[in-house]
């Protein structure tokens, strides 16, 4: 799994972004970076038979599903 992350981290760097001497992907991109390389590690887990719930229809919409968004309300 570690491998597959890491993989799918770096296939989010772009040529023109090596080029340049990026490892990573930019932090302004880092919500959709983690969901990315989250949908492919949740892909792997499914395709080895580890998952122990049943494989969603679209796991990148399951994931987002799942994804903490902070609410800040003004007193």
């Amino acid at each position: 799994m570690f491998i597959t992350a890491a993989a799918a981290t770096a296939d989010q760097v772009g040529p023109s972004a090596r080029e340049h001497g990026m490892l990573f992907p930019l932090q302004a991109n880092i919500l959709e970076t983690e969901v990315t390389t989250a949908t492919r590690v949740a892909e792997h887990i499914f395709d080895s038979g580890q998952a122990t719930v049943e494989r969603p229809e679209n796991i990148r919409a399951w994931i987002e599903g799942l994804l903490y968004k902070p609410v800040y309300k003004e007193l």
